[in-house]
């Protein structure tokens, strides 16, 4: 296992892996901090890495990562977390959390794939947080027409330098409309340095 060129392929910004837990540790006082996770929950962090969020969530909360690489997946077992290779939910749909996690990651999906993804967590949890690379302005002029937002033009333009491809403006909505999950009540989170919103049944 290479951890340096796994490192770079969750976070090509990342010097080493102590870069990615100090991100870890950011994440983690944020959701603390916002009361956001709480001793006891069952979380599921997909598209988990190595473990930047369930590393640090797992100190008070129990967590079930899923990711499609087997290394990192290698990794985050090492770690004491409970962790399966898998490119969608089919190992815990079975199960319910109080919250899933997807950072990073729906930009790497095509827009069907990405919506099948939600789908799926839509059905082990009523509670959703993840982040949303734009590289337009028209997202940020128009995103009180569907997010309830105070103040959309204060929301940072998100540059979008590190997907596998652009996520238009247009797919927001439309990944939620077609799950249990209502678009009324996607909210940004507003919190500097992640496009972080949370998505609620």
């Amino acid at each position: 296992m290479n951890i340096d060129k796994l490192v770079h392929t969750v976070a090509s910004w990342a010097k080493d892996i102590h870069a990615i837990e100090a991100s870890g540790e950011y994440w983690y006082e944020i959701f603390v901090d916002n009361q956001w996770i709480k001793p006891g929950m069952r979380i599921l962090d997909y598209g988990a890495g190595l473990g930047r969020l369930s590393i640090p969530f797992s100190r008070i909360a129990e967590v079930r990562a899923l990711d499609v690489n087997p290394d990192m997946v290698a990794y985050l077992q090492s770690k004491g977390i409970a962790a399966s290779v898998a490119s969608d939910l089919q190992p815990v749909l079975d199960e319910k959390f109080d919250f899933a996690i997807a950072a990073y990651v729906l930009q790497h999906n095509d827009i069907i794939d990405a919506q099948v993804l939600t789908d799926q967590i839509s059905t082990v949890t009523d509670t959703f947080y993840f982040t949303y690379p734009v590289v337009d302005e028209e997202f940020n002029r128009n995103l009180a027409d569907y997010v309830d937002y105070k103040d959309a033009k204060k929301l940072p333009l998100v540059e979008n330098t590190n997907s596998s491809r652009t996520m238009a403006r247009s797919e927001l909505p439309v990944l939620f409309k077609q799950s249990s999950f209502n678009p009324q009540t996607i909210i940004s989170l507003g919190i500097p340095k992640l496009n972080l919103y949370r998505i609620t049944k």
